[in-house]
């Protein structure tokens, strides 16, 4: 309830009418006016919230003022595109952050750990807009092996898919990973010093079965955590991927409807975003 608040006040103080937006510059103001009355634009700001909350409760969001679609069907046309590259990006963070952070833990002050702690340092400071125009230009201009943009469903084209999702899961899923590497080395390395620890080594337990059995399952209780919320991070993020790649998810679909006042489809994109973000957080807290 009170990010539906949030989002609907927030959406209304953004300058600019949609109405002379939609009818264009030059534009009769008599237009203007039975544009905005038809659309309930000239109602009070708090009863065109209760109207469009009751929609809401409903499963009714509204119609898109530019398209004339329910902005429900465009929602669920676009979020598992989104969904999907989210997805594949976590799976990705979470194979980098595991490998490179047990090796680093492992071998403390070791050349590998300072190898593998510069590379993650570098991760986080790259932005990942930029890295994914490189991965373009190499991956898709000078060496052909990656298509630059577009979308393939998964049921169509389960190759195409994976190729087209490639560089944006890459991209997005880099960054987190570094950041997750850094939490995953300092979460086994205070584990490693706690007399548990100390209790099984002297008991001759082998040092795989400590790490693993051990080590790992305390050590990964924030890492599991700070995963969730990087997961939500990660769904913001990919605006700018999608935008970088020209995927046509959900990120795309709202940055369009932001330039052109499409109230209706802004709300229901950005509750969809809190509410998936809200999920994995409750799903986090139960594992």
């Amino acid at each position: 309830f009170i990010v539906s608040l949030i989002i609907f006040s927030m959406i209304h103080f953004i300058p600019g009418d949609p109405a002379a937006i939609m009818l264009g510059r030059g534009a009769n103001p008599e237009a203007v006016a039975i544009l905005r009355h038809n659309l309930g634009l000239d109602k009070p700001v708090y009863t065109q919230y209760f109207i469009w909350l009751m929609g809401v409760l409903r499963g009714d969001m509204g119609l898109s003022y530019r398209l004339k679609i329910p902005v429900v069907e465009l929602v669920l046309e676009r979020y598992p595109r989104t969904l999907s590259l989210v997805s594949v990006g976590s799976i990705i963070a979470l194979l980098i952050s595991l490998s490179a952070g047990i090796s680093s833990a492992k071998k403390q002050n070791s050349w590998k750990d300072l190898f593998i702690t510069t590379i993650s340092l570098f991760g986080i400071s790259i932005p990942s807009f930029w890295l994914g125009i490189l991965l373009v230009m190499l991956l898709s201009v000078y060496l052909g092996f990656l298509p630059t943009s577009g979308y393939v469903a998964f049921n169509r084209d389960f190759l195409g898919w994976l190729e087209h999702l490639a560089m944006p899961s890459v991209t997005l899923g880099l960054a987190v990973g570094a950041i997750m590497t850094r939490m995953v080395r300092g979460s086994l390395l205070e584990v490693f010093h706690q007399n548990y620890i100390i209790v099984a080594r002297s008991k001759g337990l082998s040092e795989r079965l400590i790490l693993y059995k051990h080590c790992l399952r305390n050590a990964l209780l924030p890492v599991i955590t700070y995963f969730g919320i990087q997961m939500g991070y990660m769904l913001g993020g990919s605006v700018v991927i999608e935008e970088v790649f020209t995927y046509p998810g959900i990120g795309q679909l709202v940055v369009d409807a932001i330039f052109r006042r499409d109230y209706p489809l802004v709300q229901a994109v950005i509750l969809a975003y809190a509410f998936t973000f809200i999920l994995i957080n409750f799903i986090v807290d139960i594992s």
